[in-house]
């Protein structure tokens, strides 16, 4: 039998830059734990140290506005604004005359002059008075004083570019006799028999916010309902408020005809009634002299 000789051994290969690094077989000599714990001690010793150099080279504080710990430390101070018509522009120079002192008006400032209490008040338009009740009702002359029998007063008013009119009327009695309330209700019933189907309305477009007569809290309703005779009939918009004084009970009656037309503008004939009668709720004077 004839001995075969074995196969010659390949080459060894040249090291790949993908291989494994050779480590040899020497252990490691930091342990995961203690790699952790190396690096978490230096990570520290930066911090601590980043805060002392930020104490280090911080500013020392300012002392305080008022050190005196029984006063109240304030703000900056308050500059009073410049009085007078006279008082310089900030780009002019301040005055050089011994005699001034900088920033001070030219002008004397008068004192303003108190009003007597003893004069008659500002009066903006004619003045009704009651000699039954002793109240007053101011009014432009573009109103037309109808009535003034007893302790009614009327007023009425009419239009150019509209054929709607609008008529005013002041009622009154005494306080321990009606309440706002009751006289409300009371004209309420007086007008039915006169304005055909009455009904309140809760429309929007028609409520009265915060009614007040001489500037006391009043209460208000607003109605529908139509006016005149077969063939000429009109809608009619009534609003009734009242309020009182505790010595008078006072209401002010509206009535405006066709109150759905509207001005050359677009204005409901609704909504100027209420701009020309809300002048005369706030002149109304709940006592004047007799």
């Amino acid at each position: 039998m004839t001995a075969v000789a074995p196969p010659p051994m390949p080459p060894a290969r040249p090291p790949s830059a993908w291989g494994d690094p050779n480590r040899g077989g020497a252990p490691s000599a930091l342990t995961p734990a203690r790699l952790l714990l190396v690096v978490g001690a230096v990570f520290a010793l930066i911090v601590i140290a980043g805060a002392v150099a930020v104490a280090l080279l911080a500013p020392p504080p300012t002392p305080p506005d008022c050190p005196d710990p029984a006063q109240a430390c304030g703000g900056p101070p308050i500059v009073a604004p410049p009085v007078g018509r006279a008082t310089p522009a900030p780009d002019r120079p301040a005055p050089t005359s011994p005699t001034e002192t900088a920033g001070a008006t030219t002008e004397a400032v008068v004192a303003p002059r108190l009003p007597d209490p003893n004069s008659p008040p500002l009066r903006t338009g004619q003045l009704f008075s009651s000699s039954q009740w002793l109240y007053g009702v101011e009014y432009e002359d573009y109103w037309e004083l109808e009535e003034q029998a007893g302790a009614a007063l009327s007023l009425g008013l009419k239009f150019e570019s509209v054929p709607a009119t609008v008529n005013v009327r002041f009622d009154s009695a005494s306080a321990a006799e009606l309440s706002p309330s009751q006289m409300i209700q009371r004209l309420e019933e007086g007008y039915r028999t006169r304005i055909q189907s009455l009904a309140e309305s809760t429309a929007d477009q028609d409520r009265i916010l915060r009614p007040t007569i001489g500037h006391i809290p009043a209460e208000g309703r607003t109605y529908q309902g139509t006016f005149g005779n077969e063939g000429s009939i009109q809608p009619v918009s009534l609003v009734i408020i009242a309020a009182t004084d505790g010595r008078l009970t006072v209401a002010v009656t509206v009535v405006a005809t066709i109150p759905d037309s509207t001005f050359p503008d677009g204005t409901r004939v609704f909504r100027v009634a209420g701009y020309v009668v809300d002048p005369l709720l706030k002149r109304f004077h709940w006592q004047v002299a007799p």
